[in-house]
């Protein structure tokens, strides 16, 4: 699957300064007025869990449950 700058042939979105978002009709709806995800993610172990840390976005868990020696114990 092609990304929206690859069909494209040029960058859309501007770097994390620059607030330049790309509209409609150059990309598609979903896509216009977003910013583009920055490619470094760390994951972490904290609290017994995996977190996804990337520089632009809140934290996530990965949506598999961690093996049953690992689950932390909530309640």
């Amino acid at each position: 699957m092609r990304t929206a700058e690859e069909r494209a042939g040029r960058a859309l979105w501007g770097g994390l300064e620059s607030m330049i978002t790309p509209q409609v009709p150059v990309v598609e709806p979903a896509l216009a007025g977003t910013f583009r995800d920055l490619p470094d993610i760390n994951v972490v172990r904290h609290a017994r869990r995996l977190l996804a840390l990337a520089e632009s976005a809140s934290p996530c868990s990965p949506r598999h449950p961690a093996p049953r020696a690992a689950r932390a114990v909530t309640g």
